[in-house]
């Protein structure tokens, strides 16, 4: 009963509730405390000892790949890092920064921070109320910090727990694992990124010999071209007066054939496609290759009859491109009014649009997209994790840490390795599992039996048939 209401996030309301229901007795408020304490030291010692089976697995994985540990036994591993917060906006009291291996999808780590405590509050309240002194209040804060119950852990804005989270994580990532966390995969925000880097004195946390490198997540590489072609059609606006006398203001770029929404998330699903393309390519002319079909896209859907520009496009009969296609085939191109995305900008502003593809394709920001990694691991994760916290109710710092530590168990290792079941009720591991399946098998089969009971109930008596030796059921 406990372990259930710890996972579901009702607490000793839903005990009182689900024991209502039962009929059973309600146990007191300290022996739910003293069980719940108990389902959280459990739930801790089976997340280490599956932390370190995924710690050899990766091991593993690597050393099928060819990479090895170095004479210290630490290994370079490429990792997702991503925040989450328990609400929306920049005043959330708890957030929790994740890292997942890229390659094998494990989550190894993560740092849960908290602004929130509520003897931390209760103190506040007395002392802005005058009921104790400036001394007082000094004295309860240090007995509070020394009894290690305050749940407030950090006092900044909570933008900066990103990055907070990301320089505990990088700081122990040896300690922990005898990992280094060289491959960064992150989102276009550089602030982990820059305060990861920023450790040792700016050398990084690794030395100078061991540097961080930052990869792009291609979903949010992507979202960056809607953003800037969104803020450009922002700034071509005109103002028109109707007859009424009214004022409204009509985007310059905007509307049909030109910048429209529809369009914008063409050309991100465009630019998308192009990087995952690009991870078929060699890899010595596979950022070039990438540039081109990025600026190809453009030409494509800025292309008319009157005026074809497909210099960039591939050849061959298999091109993505529908006119080099025609050629290669020996027929006739046909006409690009085809096309699903067309676009066709004044003279005077369409080397704007070139302007934005040329700042997105430069070297520095296509090679951190080579590989093609994304944030969708920790997207999922992040999901998970809030399903059993649910954000519209209030959680604290300790009931988060314990629902991650269950989370990440079923995430790396599958439920009926990770389910706390078995060591709560003194079954062993497996049997749990295989009682539940055969009980539920049992309860299927009276299922089956009792419907089958009430269709002959419901069926009309029987006439027996005369018996005559020659009667047979397959006799015409």
């Amino acid at each position: 009963m406990v372990y259930n209401t710890i996972l579901d996030g009702s607490g000793y309301s839903g005990a009182q509730k689900l024991s209502g229901v039962l009929s059973v007795d309600l146990m007191i408020k300290t022996v739910y405390e003293r069980n719940k304490q108990y389902v959280h030291s459990l739930g801790k010692n089976k997340y280490d000892a599956l932390q370190k089976k995924v710690q050899w697995s990766i091991v593993e994985y690597y050393r099928k790949m060819n990479i090895h540990p170095d004479d210290n036994g630490v290994l370079d591993t490429d990792v997702i890092y991503d925040g989450t917060w328990m609400t929306r906006g920049h005043k959330s009291n708890i957030g929790v920064g994740i890292v997942v291996e890229a390659c094998t999808g494990f989550v190894l780590d993560a740092e849960i921070l908290s602004k929130y405590c509520f003897t931390c509050v209760i103190n506040d309240n007395k002392l802005k109320r005058n009921e104790i002194s400036q001394e007082e209040f000094e004295v309860e804060e240090a007995n509070h910090k020394e009894s290690n119950t305050c749940t407030r852990n950090f006092e900044k804005s909570s933008v900066m727990m990103k990055a907070e989270g990301a320089e505990k994580i990088w700081s122990r990532s040896i300690s922990k694992y005898n990992f280094r966390y060289s491959v960064f995969v992150g989102d276009g925000d550089s602030s982990a990124y820059n305060a990861v880097i920023g450790l040792n004195n700016n050398e990084g946390l690794y030395g100078r010999n061991h540097p961080v490198k930052k990869e792009e997540c291609i979903n949010h590489f992507a979202k960056r071209l809607g953003s800037r072609l969104r803020n450009l059609r922002e700034r071509f606006v005109n103002k028109i007066v109707t007859k009424t006398g009214k004022i409204r203001f009509q985007k310059y770029l905007g509307g049909k054939g030109k910048l429209s929404d529809t369009t914008i998330g063409h050309l991100v699903r465009y630019l998308s496609a192009a990087i995952r393309r690009a991870m078929n390519y060699d890899e010595r002319d596979r950022l070039e290759k990438l540039r081109m079909d990025i600026l190809a896209t453009l030409l494509l859907v800025t292309s008319t009859d009157e005026a074809p520009d497909h210099s960039l496009c591939p050849d061959g009969e298999r091109s993505w491109c529908f006119y080099k296609a025609d050629i290669s085939r020996g027929k006739e191109p046909r006409t690009h009014q085809r096309m699903k995305v067309k676009i066709n900008l004044p003279p005077d502003v369409k080397h704007l649009l070139q302007e934005v593809y040329d700042s997105l394709t430069t070297d520095e920001l296509l090679e951190r997209c080579l590989k093609g990694k994304t944030q969708n691991l920790n997207e999922s994760f992040n999901e998970k994790l809030w399903a059993k916290c649910p954000k519209a109710k209030f959680q604290g710092l300790q009931r988060v840490i314990v629902v991650f530590q269950i989370v990440a168990s079923e995430h790396n290792s599958g439920y009926e390795e990770s389910s706390l079941v078995p060591e709560i009720i003194g079954t062993p591991p497996g049997k749990a599992v295989a009682e539940q399946e055969e009980r539920l098998k049992q309860s299927g089969k009276r299922k089956i039996e009792s419907k089958k009971a009430r269709k002959r109930l419901r069926e009309p008596d029987q006439v027996e048939e005369p018996d005559d030796p020659g009667y047979k059921a397959w006799v015409l």
